[in-house]
């Protein structure tokens, strides 16, 4: 009778013991299912993280921030409850992470969502992209405005007597520039435009703001091209040729 009561607990000791391995494993795992407020797992499995959101969170950018190099590339957007994955790029610069504005462009009482990435920056360089979304994640297709600048502007560009002399024309409106051969250490063989290119949304128009310079340090006016919604494009319209002082 006592060897069977011996044997009995000492039974009982190791079902205790595989009992309590198994709670601490389930345990384990079930802390890892939910993963926090600002991180997900898109359908390939990478982690990502909010890279970007609006100020009531109904847009929110996901990315994988883990990623070694100098790009992020594929961006999951949700909008409310869905979400999308594009294959986008933005640099990893957190200080140069994507910018998220809604306005109703089309003017139908419904905003779009209009995102802004940054694919490239340095000095005298800015490499934006923008990028236009209705609620079904539907996206508009967006001239170039760099190209519908390029075309439509004169440009001349001469050197004599240690000066260099730049002229930039679109329409009536003239800008002249002259400098000393040795305000710059290299000076462009003509206006060269878009080095810049930056986008912003003022009064339900997507506006898109171009670079032209004649140096890597001297910009001598930008060109600021104003968007209209015609259907499911977003085309250029008005030109607006500024100088820079």
């Amino acid at each position: 009778m006592k060897l069977q009561v011996t044997i009995w607990g000492i039974m009982m000791k190791r079902i205790a013991v595989v009992l309590a391995l198994f709670l601490l494993a389930a345990a384990g795992c079930s802390s890892n299912t939910e993963p926090p407020a600002d991180q997900k797992n898109n359908a390939s499995g990478d982690k990502e993280s909010v890279i970007a959101e609006s100020p009531d969170k109904y847009v929110q950018l996901f990315a994988d921030t883990s990623v070694s190099g100098d790009m992020l590339t594929g961006i999951t957007v949700k909008l409310g409850e869905n979400s999308k994955h594009f294959s986008w790029t933005n640099v990893t610069n957190d200080g140069y992470y994507p910018e998220i504005i809604r306005d109703d462009l089309d003017q139908d009482a419904d905003q779009e969502v209009v995102i802004i990435l940054t694919k490239g920056y340095g000095t005298g360089l800015r490499d934006s992209e923008v990028h236009v979304l209705r609620n079904d994640f539907t996206e508009l297709d967006i001239q170039d405005a760099v190209s519908v600048v390029k075309s439509s502007l004169i440009s001349s560009a001469s050197s004599k007597d240690g000066k260099k002399d730049y002229t930039l024309t679109y329409k009536d409106n003239t800008i002249n520039k002259q400098y000393n051969d040795e305000d710059a250490g290299m000076w462009f063989d003509d206006v060269a435009i878009g080095s810049i290119v930056t986008y912003r949304v003022e009064n339900q128009h997507l506006l898109a703001e171009v670079s032209a310079q004649v140096s890597p340090g001297f910009f001598i006016a930008n060109v600021e091209a104003e968007y209209s919604v015609k259907g499911s494009k977003l085309v250029v319209g008005n030109l607006a040729l500024n100088e820079m002082e």
